[in-house]
């Protein structure tokens, strides 16, 4: 189970991440789930503004891959939402 700290510094990673990648104007909030909210994790970012899907899944998995190596990856994994 995530606790507070663990969420809000998967947060901030992603925010930072996808703002590096898509600009700092275009993300909005950065939402993370997780029990007892639910029984499935997720991170779910909000884009200020339309961006490049497949810019967006080809970077996905270099995030992914850095949540892990900060020990912020579960065993079931996380789920990325997209919404605009």
């Amino acid at each position: 189970m995530m606790n507070e700290e663990q969420k809000d510094r998967i947060k901030e990673i992603v925010k930072n991440y996808f703002e590096g990648v898509f600009g700092k104007k275009s993300v909005g909030e950065v939402e993370v789930y997780g029990p007892p909210e639910g029984p499935h994790e997720g991170i779910f970012v909000h884009f200020a503004k339309k961006i490049d899907r497949e810019k967006y899944f080809e970077v996905t998995s270099e995030l992914m891959d850095i949540l892990e190596e900060k020990n912020l990856w579960l065993p079931i994994g996380y789920i990325v939402g997209i919404h605009f």
